[in-house]
Parts: structure tokens; C-alpha cells; sequence
């Protein structure tokens, strides 16, 4: 009997060798599995094989024919590719009915293996966590979040740190701030019509600053400026219709020991006295 005409009839609970451990040649190799129960508990088991050689194993079934069409074939699921000697592969093969097949393809020599499977009533394939539901630590679990890699063909967990997700943004950015210790440095006066500078601050030595932003806060028509070491870098134009004007430096605009820091504002023309506040946020780091 060749073994893609070997049937095994297993009923529920039932556990048996599917594959008995024989040394295989290269080439591929069906067996089917007479199940009474909607689930598979497979083990596949290396034990040798030749230098370059690999083992894999699928599981499929199909539905109302007899296979004779490849339409007809469902794919189930499937081991690891299994490439050293001595080595188990498990997986949970789920969702099927009374006729599951493994196919088995071996590939660059012979390789020694075997396969056991377990039938079993049902496996959890959904998750364990519904939307809403309060969490109790002591005996929740949570479930991994799997992201599929569709250039790969594969699925990957979801890596992070404390709980919070690594974030990977693909054709744009996502700010946090620099890192540092943040600050703000900010004042309030009433123009009149000359220039004025509001913030004139140096960064001490052994330290270095990043801008993160500037906002200017004034509701007359006016002109905003925010050097660094005497060169401008930004502005802005406030009115009664533009009086909250931020200016951020994505991601931040580096300002080392020594070099001054200054926000200037003019009032052009409006109400001869009007308030005009100016609030800068920089992160601060040792040199």
C-alpha cells in the first residue's frame, strides 16, 4: 500500500502514528486521516536527515468531492520547515471535517521522520478578550497581536516595551518629542509699535537645548521672530484673525552651550497697546 492510499480511522480523543518514523527519500507524500472531531493535534518529529536536505508538512481536506479538482483542496495549515535533525514541530489544525490530508514534501536528500497526531473536540482560534470586558489580572490573559507581512508572506508579533507598542510609521512620521528634561521659557508684555524682545536666553555650558516650538499669543497685527545665535530661523504674522500662531521645528532645532536663544515681536500697526505673550518649549540634555 502506498502511503497516499493509507487511511487511518481515528475517533475522538483518539492519538495515533499517522506517519510511522521511516527514511524517506526526496519527493512528496500524502496520507489521509478519517477524523471524528473538528480539530488536530499534529506532531511532526525529525530524527536525521542529510546535509541541505528540509521536511515539510500541510495539512489540507476537502469539502463535498473527492479531490479531484484543485479547487476543491483547503488549505488547514502547516508546519514549520524542518532543516536540522532531531527536532519536533506542533501545531493545532482546526476547522476541518471527517477527511484531512497531510502532504508531506521532502526536498535535497532523505530525511529520517515521523508524524503523530491526537484528535480533539475543539481549540480556541479566536480571541480569548472581548471588546469591553473588564480585566482581571490575576487570571486574564491577554492575547498577542500578530501583524502580517504581506512582501514576506508571513506573520510577525508585535514587538514592544512595558506594554507600549513599537511604531513604525511607513510614508510619515509620528513626533515625540525630543528626548531631554522639557522646560518652557515664556513672557508677557503690551507692545508699542517698536520691536521688542521677549525671551533672550543663553544655553549654559555642559548643556544643550532643543527647540521644540514657539507660540505667539496676540491680537493685534503684528511680526514675530525666533533667532538662534543671531540668525533667524522662523516667524510668524499675528491679527485678530490669527492670534494663537504656533511655530513647531519638526523634530527640534538644536541650540549648543553658548549660543543665544531670542523671540522678537513688533506691533504694526493696531491698537496703540496690546498684551503680546510669547511661549517657547525646548527639552534640555547634558552636552
Amino acid at each position: 500500500m502506498s502511503p497516499s492510499e493509507f487511511t487511518n480511522r481515528l475517533q475522538l480523543y483518539d492519538s495515533n502514528i499517522v506517519v510511522p518514523v521511516s527514511v524517506f527519500d526526496a519527493g512528496v507524500y500524502t496520507y489521509r486521516v478519517a477524523t471524528a472531531g473538528n480539530s488536530i493535534l499534529s506532531t511532526l518529529w525529525v530524527k536525521s536527515l542529510d546535509g541541505g536536505a528540509t521536511v515539510k508538512a500541510r495539512w489540507y481536506d476537502i469539502g463535498p468531492g473527492n479531490g479531484d479538482f484543485p479547487g476543491e483542496r483547503i488549505p488547514l495549515g502547516e508546519h514549520d520547515v524542518v532543516s536540522t535533525p532531531d527536532k519536533s514541530d506542533r501545531r493545532i489544525i482546526a476547522k476541518l471535517h471527517n477527511k484531512a490530508f497531510v502532504e508531506i514534501e521532502v526536498i535535497g536528500g532523505q530525511v529520517e521522520f515521523g508524524i503523530y497526531i491526537t484528535v480533539v473536540s475543539s481549540f480556541p482560534n479566536t480571541g480569548l478578550l472581548i471588546d469591553g470586558q473588564t480585566g482581571v489580572l490575576t487570571s486574564d490573559g491577554g492575547g498577542a497581536i500578530s501583524i502580517y507581512d504581506q512582501a514576506e508572506n508571513k506573520f510577525y508579533l508585535a514587538r514592544g516595551t512595558l506594554g507600549v507598542a513599537d511604531v513604525n510609521i511607513v510614508g510619515g512620521s509620528l513626533f515625540l518629542g525630543p528626548p531631554g528634561t522639557g522646560f518652557v521659557k515664556q513672557n508677557k508684555i503690551e507692545t508699542d509699535g517698536t520691536l521688542q524682545t521677549l525671551i533672550d536666553e543663553t544655553v549654559p555650558t555642559g548643556k544643550i537645548w532643543r527647540l521644540v516650538s514657539v507660540k505667539f499669543l496676540s491680537r493685534c497685527y503684528g511680526e514675530g521672530d525666533i533667532l538662534i545665535a543671531g540668525s533667524s530661523i522662523d516667524g510668524a504674522l499675528t491679527g485678530p484673525a490669527e492670534n494663537n500662531v504656533l511655530c513647531e521645528q519638526m523634530p527640534y532645532k538644536e541650540i549648543v552651550a553658548g549660543q543665544k536663544l531670542e523671540v522678537k515681536f513688533k506691533r504694526n500697526f493696531g491698537a496703540t497697546a496690546a498684551d503680546i505673550r510669547v511661549i517657547a518649549t525646548l527639552t534640555t540634555i547634558d552636552a
